[in-house]
This record gives structure tokens, C-alpha cells and sequence, in this order.
């Protein structure tokens, strides 16, 4: 991923690090980065438990840097901005990964020690009527941003921009969604 980075923001008038920007380039995060790379993969890689997981932060910030129009006054405001957008992605593969665990952890005390596969079938069909009439009663724009999310596919930065809004303000109604859906299934649940 290092060199790959490299590779798709070489045509960056910064080169190397610590080298100043010709008086024609925009200072941009992207062509910051490229003299950056070094200094924020330490950073990332400090605070990440392997390489893989700071791959993938530093890829999210190389996007987030080649998207950012934002002109900068120094090379620090860019040096600022790299750390905070960095800090911001660990974080969130951090809370992912933290919730993956719990899932699993849930999991693992609730499930029975020997699962026929008609159970598990009986199971996943009583799952899935539990979610399809809870979702019909979620309100309109629950459901379809839930959809949106998962069925379609869609991350939050292609929703808040098709929605208008802050993709905090997706990532927010989608937590407040999927509660009002948990709480509409284990409603469904308990009836039963």
C-alpha cells in the first residue's frame, strides 16, 4: 500500500519530503501527503494493532486527501488536517472492530452446542419474517436509508451527499434507525 500510495499521487509537484511546493501548485492535502506519507504511517501504525488495519487507514485518508478541493494556507494547516482525518478513521475501525467483537461474544454465549442445520434454517426464516415485518413498520426515511446502507450498498459519504447533509448527521440517523428497528423486532420477538 506504501507504494502504491506513492504511485497514485506521484503526479504531485511535491516529491520528497520536506521539499517546498513550487509557487504554481495548489498546497492540497494530495500533494501534501505524498512528502507526509512516512510521518503519518508511524502515527497510524502507533495507535493500530497491524499492518493491514494501517493499509486500510492510510488508504481512507488518501481518498479523503485526493476529495478534499480545500486550499491550504501552510504546509502545517495540510500536516493538521492529515493527523485529524487519520485519528478520526482509526477511530472508527476501532469502534467497528470493537462491535464485531461484541457480535461475536453474543453470539457465542447464546448459541446451542450442537446446531442441526434445520434449526439454523428455521431459525434464519423466523429471522428474516421478524425483520421484513419490523422494517415495514419503521417509519419512510428509516427504512429507505437502512436500505440504502445495506441492501444497496452505499456509505455514508455517498448518502450525506445525496441527502445534503454532514455524513456525521448519516452516521447518526442510521444508529437511531437501527435502534428503532432493534426495538420494533424484539417487540415482534416477545409477542411471540
Amino acid at each position: 500500500m506504501h507504494g502504491a500510495l506513492r504511485q497514485f499521487l506521484s503526479d504531485s509537484p511535491l516529491k520528497r519530503p520536506g521539499e517546498l511546493l513550487p509557487v504554481e501548485s495548489p498546497l492540497t492535502a494530495a500533494n501534501v501527503l505524498v512528502s507526509q506519507t512516512d510521518w503519518l504511517r508511524e502515527i497510524v501504525q502507533s495507535r493500530v494493532s497491524d499492518r493491514t488495519t494501517a493499509d486500510d487507514v492510510m488508504q481512507e485518508v488518501a481518498v479523503a486527501a485526493v476529495r478534499n478541493r480545500e486550499q491550504f494556507d501552510s504546509v502545517e494547516d495540510v500536516k493538521s488536517w492529515l493527523y485529524r482525518v487519520s485519528v478520526r478513521q482509526v477511530a472508527l475501525i476501532e469502534r467497528r472492530e470493537g462491535r464485531q467483537r461484541q457480535r461475536l461474544k453474543r453470539l457465542g454465549e447464546s448459541r446451542p452446542s450442537s446446531i442441526s442445520p434445520d434449526y439454523l434454517r428455521a431459525m434464519e426464516e423466523d429471522e428474516t419474517s421478524c425483520l421484513e415485518v419490523s422494517l415495514a413498520q419503521l417509519r419512510d426515511d428509516d427504512r429507505h436509508l437502512l436500505l440504502q446502507y445495506y441492501r444497496d450498498r452505499k456509505r455514508c459519504l455517498e448518502l450525506a451527499e445525496q441527502y445534503g447533509v454532514a455524513e456525521s448527521t448519516i452516521q447518526s440517523r442510521l444508529l437511531r434507525a437501527r435502534r428503532r428497528l432493534r426495538k420494533l423486532m424484539q417487540q415482534r420477538i416477545n409477542q411471540e
